[in-house]
Formats: C-alpha cells, structure tokens, sequence
C-alpha cells in the first residue's frame, strides 16, 4: 500500500469569493442559531488590569489595521486596558520567515487552508484544551460543525483553535426576474428536488431573451459538499472521487444545466463566471455562490435577495462545509494565558452582537447575534440574512495540506459534464486517475 503523503492538494474546502476589506460579513457561519447561554464568565482569576504585550497576525487582505482596530483591539482594550496589541500586516511576512527571525506572533487568525498549510507543518499549534477546562468555556456556545471540523483537521481531535467567522454558500436570486414570470420567490429551507422544479420554470425564452434557471459557482460547491466528502483521503493519501456518493452529488447538479435553454450563454470553467454573469447578464433567475459576493459592486445593478442553499430533504437541513476562521495561540508564546482572554473576549456575546451588526457573521449558536447580522450596513437593509444561517454546517473531514490542484481539476471535469463531453462516470474516474498520479509523482520528488 502506498506510504501516507503529504502532498500539497485540496481537501475538505477550498479558496472561496475573496474576502473584501471593511466586508468580512462575506463571512459567515451557517447555522441556523439556536439560544446560547451569555457570554462565557471569566475565571475569577483573571486580572484585568494585568500588564501584557501580543503581536496578532491574520492571513487574509481582508484583515486590515482598520478592521483590526475596530473589531478587535478596540474591544480588549475596554477589557484589558494595560494590554497592549500589535498588529501585523497580512503578507508582510511569511511563517517560515517569523520562525526564522524568532517573530512569530502570539495570535493568529488563520482560516482552515491556511491552519493546514501554515500552522500544523510548521509544528505552531497549541492545544486549547487545558485552557478551556481551567476558564469553564462552554463550547455549546459554537455552532458544533465548525468544532469538529477543527477537531477533525487537527488529526487527533485536539482543539487547537476556537471558530470566528466563516463565509458559507446561500442562493442569490434576481427578484425582477420572478416578478416578471409570476414565480413565487425562493424560501429558506428548500430541497433540491423543489429548486430543480423552480429552476425549470424560470428558464424560458421570452422578448428575444433567453432567461436561465439556476445556477451555481460549481467549483466552491462540490469541495464544501453537505456530505462532507473529501477529495483525498487523509488515511490512505489517495483520491476519492471516483465513488457512488460523489456521482450522487455530480448527478443532482448536472441536471439543472439539463434544462433545455440552460446551456445558452453558459461561461464555462469553474462557476465563477456564472456568478459574475447573474449579475452583469441579468437573465439568470438565481445562482448559489458563497456569501461574500453580495459585496461584489456589480450587485447593486439589481433586484436581489438570498435564500439558503438547497438540502438533500425537508428533513435534514445539513447545508455545505464552510471555510471556517478561528483564533489560535501559538505555542511559542509566552504569553498564553493573555492570549486566551483576548479570544474569550472578542468571542463573547458582547463583541460578537458589535461586530455582527457591522458585518461579521459570527459562529456562535446564538440567535440574536445571527439576526443582527449586517444591521449596520444599507447594502443587506432589507435581505433575508436568515439565509446564512439557515442550515447546519457540514464538517470538513480531516485531509492533506490545502492547495487548489484537485478543486481546479473536479470543477474542470463537472464542466466538461454540464457541455456533454463526458458523462460522470468518465469525469471522476479521470480526475481520481490524475489525481493520483500527481500524488505519485509528487512522492517520487519530495520522497514523502
């Protein structure tokens, strides 16, 4: 059997709709929010006026010192007021390079991608798991699917970081469109089968246009599928695609792009020129794409609103993985205790209601939070931002280091699918074969 590899290629999720700056409500958690209790009590021995200094470092663009000021460090200090935060640049620095010159941050703030390509192979992962205990954390706070998939990345369960943000998938719809076919708009909670149905009637050519039904940016969606199935397999460093569960998920998309009329000014690649399309085309009754992309400028050119993505039944209402952030203390700090009141806090009640009205989608299992999401900004006044919400996350299985490789190749073949050059058992069972040849190939030249 062939060794365990550690080859850099995509699992559980992938690079998802940029996160814009001053805009990280493109993240969200996607959950429907359940009551939680209030915000996590501090250990009585907790020193508030305590003197400390952290270095905080997060991987997105989206992160700026702004954001960083306004959402952070201006809510720890009115905790904290002697702990002093710096901030570092996204990309100023590489991690190598803060090993290197010994300035590696306190704090980081790394979505899952770059926990498996920054954190974990660079062995800065600290174990939450006794600083939990000792300060009373109640995880039930969390939305639960976003823990395990932390638990389950981390390959032992261990806890290394505490959920954020997230940017789940919701499906937008052009409101004008329904109006003028006298199509009831989509609601929360729909099947596949009922978007199916919907998608046929809205695809029709009327005064010279052709309108299409639904649509989707394929390729973030079948690598954050709802059955949590990875490309590779973590235990065997071998694909797993060419299988009956992934031809079930390739089977119920395709035939939306089946519909007669559905392939008339289709963009091919990997839906994200389907996704700009809905809103620069204008014919396209709805597309399912992560969440960010309402802050896309091409957006305001339409009538739209948002439901949440299609689930297999009425009855299980587990949406797709999402592509989560959290907070990790690195274990080179000498400061870990400050470090973990600096995370309680920006996670509790208090901070997240703040943040989520202007704009951060939060990941606790906290109705009034969710439903204050984006109060503060005109572009979401009057949306249906239930839609974030609406669903159970999907966990993220435990996979290889991330990287884009096999996300492209899937969402190439699904493509060739959609135009009729291969039928899915075809597709997958080359993109397994070329997947595993790269995973040999790439073995053969590192010997790992």
């Amino acid at each position: 059997m062939m060794r365990k590899m550690n080859w850099k290629l995509v699992g559980p999720a992938v690079a998802v709709v940029a996160m814009v700056s001053g805009c990280s409500g493109g993240e969200s958690g996607g959950s429907k929010p359940k009551a939680a209790p209030s915000d996590q009590a501090a250990s009585a021995a907790v020193d508030y006026n305590e003197t400390a200094e952290l270095t905080i470092y997060a991987s997105s663009s989206s992160f700026t010192e702004d954001i960083f000021k306004s959402r952070v460090e201006r809510y720890v200090r009115s905790k904290f007021p002697n702990y002093k935060l710096n901030y570092v640049k996204p990309g100023s620095m590489t991690v190598p390079d803060m090993i290197a010159t010994q300035n590696v941050p306190d704090i980081f703030l790394f979505a899952l991608p770059e926990m498996q390509k920054n954190l974990l192979p660079n062995g800065l992962q600290y174990d939450l798991t006794e600083l939990i205990a000792k300060h009373k954390v109640d995880l039930n706070r969390f939305e639960p699917g976003l823990l395990q998939t932390f638990r389950d990345v981390s390959g032992d369960g261990k806890l290394f970081g505490l959920p954020e943000s997230t940017n789940p998938h919701v499906m937008f719809y052009n409101k004008d469109i329904y109006d003028k076919f006298g199509v009831p708009y989509p609601k929360n909670g729909m099947t596949w089968d009922e978007a199916y149905e919907m998608s046929r009637k809205m695809t029709n050519f009327q005064d010279g246009i052709q309108y299409r039904g639904v649509t989707m940016f394929f390729r973030t969606m079948l690598t954050n599928n709802a059955a949590s199935l990875p490309i590779i397999d973590a235990k065997t460093g071998r694909a797993a695609v060419n299988t009956a569960p992934w031809k079930t998920i390739f089977d119920n998309a395709k035939r939306f792009y089946e519909v007669n009329g559905m392939l008339t000014g289709y963009k091919p690649g990997d839906g994200a020129a389907e996704l700009t399309a809905f809103y620069t085309d204008k014919n396209i009754a709805a597309v399912i794409s992560p969440l960010s992309a309402y802050t896309r400028a091409g957006m305001n050119d339409i009538e739209w609103d948002m439901v949440s993505v299609p689930v297999s039944s009425a009855q299980q209402k587990t949406g797709l993985q999402v592509e989560p952030r959290a907070w990790f203390i690195s274990n080179t700090s000498k400061s870990k205790e400050q470090a973990f009141q600096v995370l309680l806090h920006v996670l509790s009640d208090e901070v997240e209601l703040a943040n989520s009205k202007s704009g951060k989608t939060t990941s606790l299992q906290n109705e009034t939070i969710a439903k204050a999401f984006g109060a503060e900004l005109e572009l979401l006044k009057g949306k249906n931002t239930s839609a974030a919400f609406h669903n159970k996350v999907a966990p993220s299985p435990q996979a290889p280091e991330l990287a884009t490789n096999g996300a492209n190749l899937l969402s190439k073949e699904f493509d060739a699918v959609i135009q009729g050059h291969k039928d899915v058992n075809t597709a997958l069972r080359y993109a397994e074969e070329t997947i595993n040849k790269a995973i040999e190939e790439e073995i053969a030249k590192t010997g790992k």
